[in-house]
């Protein structure tokens, strides 16, 4: 496979977003993401990159909801 697609990047706002639609507090959304909720709530502190990782675990978690 040559080059590399399009990946969205995400801020911390846009995490805070997808946990907002999915009605879920920062433990339930560590829990299903499979990390400590005061890992989650790192992820959520204003200037926090967000990896693809995560990017890709909430947008598959979304989709099969």
């Amino acid at each position: 496979m040559q080059g590399t697609p399009e990946f969205p990047t995400w801020t911390t706002e846009d995490l805070k977003a997808w946990r907002g639609r999915m009605g879920w507090t920062q433990a339930e959304a560590a829990d299903v993401l499979g990390i400590s909720r005061r890992a989650y709530g790192t992820r959520e502190q204003p200037g926090t990159p967000i990896s693809r990782e995560t990017v890709l675990a909430c947008l598959y978690l979304e989709a099969h909801r």
